[in-house]
């Protein structure tokens, strides 16, 4: 469903079931009385039970997730080339962690990689590649923050992971703007715009310690309200409940 497609599948499913199950209103997007919104189901102690550690003089960030056109890749590697070459940050390195799912995700993938080396950054930027999923809460607290340009519109997993894990977030995504409060202005950029999420990074980067402990218990405070495990299962059971009560 990302991106406003329905596909016949997904009707036909939605046609054939008592009710649907689904993260966030974006992430499923055909209007029906059958849909129940849970959220994503973040263990949150996982990705926070270490501590960030501070910077070395460097500013390390992170972005997480397949390597695909909608993740829109290439607008980190543009917004990192600018705090180089514009903000004079030389220590700055972008770790990109996943990879690519098909042949054409691939190919991509080096169009990416080919891009880096244009900007001349290619030093700065390491790609991980996939990473099991127990070992992902590592990468996340090597971080100085965390930057999402996917496109996807939906509320995006691994966006709420690293909000738990107490790093600052930067994301174009607006199913995500309705939460952040006054720190949306802060945390936001707008879609494609290479140099606004480099001002935007800068910007966080440069945060005292103090302002970005108060970030991190406002981030860590949405993913347990909305996103947790502690109120996904309850809200999984009740929805089967109430399937059966139907049936």
């Amino acid at each position: 469903c990302h991106n406003g497609h329905i596909s016949l599948m997904t009707r036909l499913s939605h046609a054939l079931v008592n009710l649907v199950v689904t993260a966030s209103e974006e992430s499923f997007r055909i209007r029906s009385r059958k849909v129940r919104i849970i959220g994503h189901g973040i263990d949150v102690e996982r990705f926070s039970t270490m501590s960030t550690p501070a910077s070395k003089g460097g500013a390390t960030i992170l972005s997480v997730g397949r390597i695909s056109p909608v993740k829109d890749y290439t607008t980190l590697i543009e917004a990192a080339a600018i705090m180089v070459s514009e903000y004079g940050m030389k220590d700055v390195k972008l770790v990109i962690v996943g990879g690519p799912a098909s042949v054409a995700e691939e190919r991509y993938l080096d169009m990416v990689k080919e891009l880096a080396r244009e900007k001349r950054i290619e030093e700065k930027v390491e790609f991980v590649g996939p990473v099991p999923y127990n070992q992902v809460p590592e990468f996340y607290h090597r971080a100085d923050l965390f930057a999402s340009a996917s496109q996807t519109g939906s509320i995006d997993k691994v966006v709420l992971e690293a909000m738990a894990s107490g790093i600052p977030i930067v994301t174009c995504n607006e199913a995500f703007f309705p939460f952040l409060g006054d720190y949306c202005p802060m945390l936001t950029f707008k879609k494609g715009e290479s140099r606004d999420l480099a001002k935007k990074m800068v910007a966080l980067y440069s945060l005292p310690e103090e302002e970005k402990g108060r970030i991190h218990s406002f981030l860590r405070g949405i993913v347990e309200t909305e996103h947790s495990l502690d109120v996904w299962l309850p809200r999984l059971i009740s929805v089967f409940r109430e399937a059966l009560t139907r049936h």
